[in-house]
């Protein structure tokens, strides 16, 4: 089924909205695609943080790029998707243009270091990341009509903990946008299982144990993480 409706830009111009609701025939589920104008609309006076490793940096990169073609180009902006060293992504997009950015970046873009050994220990974390956090600060005054995308890099579940502190402590009216936190964690606990390299082993204490006791870490940890994002329900 395909909705039309008409609206206008952020220049006054008349433009199509397109949205697309599919649904399976018989199943009783249904999803809904919608385009840019729509999640602009949407996601308007809202800040959505992704917290993970590569993949949400991937996640967080389109989302910005799908509503401002450009906004972020790991070339011209510095950084690469590594998991490892891209600490924070950080945009406010507002009327069609960006009124902010923040990359940080410890690592090597050539790739020809990889000195990734114990780089995210607990003690490391806690010294490095909420420095690399606090670059949250930097962004504009809140005005309830601003879209914030944030990448935190997070590979154990206590690296989301310092994350999610960071965006609580966010002041400029920020702390009463409509934030959206999503947490993706769980490869690098599969790494410390069955890796022992160099390049995956950024927390080498809980490299080499047994893989229920690795589960279990990662259970506690999770259980940990939803307390405090409860504060966000």
């Amino acid at each position: 089924v395909k909705q039309q409706q008409v609206e206008v830009d952020w220049y006054g111009q008349p433009k199509s909205v397109d949205a697309w609701d599919f649904s399976l025939e018989g199943m009783g589920c249904q999803m809904g695609l919608r385009e840019v104008p729509q999640l602009e609309r949407c996601l308007r006076g809202s800040w959505v943080v992704v917290l993970g490793a590569s993949q949400s940096a991937v996640w967080a990169v389109q989302l910005a790029n799908e509503l401002m073609p450009g906004a972020f180009d790991s070339l011209r902006d510095g950084y690469v998707t590594d998991g490892v060293h891209h600490l924070l992504l950080d945009i406010v997009i507002q009327d069609g243009r960006i009124l902010h950015k923040k990359v940080v970046f410890n690592g090597d873009l050539d790739g020809v270091k990889h000195e990734n050994y114990n780089l995210h220990s607990v003690e490391t974390d806690r010294e490095v990341l909420p420095v690399a956090y606090a670059n949250l600060a930097k962004g504009p005054q809140y005005n309830g009509k601003q879209i914030r995308i944030t990448n935190l890099l997070a590979e154990w579940w206590d690296e989301v903990d310092l994350g999610l502190m960071a965006i609580k402590a966010t002041s400029k009216g920020w702390e009463s946008a409509k934030v959206f936190p999503l947490a993706a964690v769980g490869l690098w606990y599969g790494y410390a299982v069955g890796c022992y390299k160099p390049w995956c082993a950024t927390r080498p204490s809980i490299a080499g144990h047994p893989r229920e006791e690795v589960v279990d870490k990662y259970v506690e940890g999770m259980k940990a993480t939803l307390d405090l994002m409860k504060d966000f329900c």
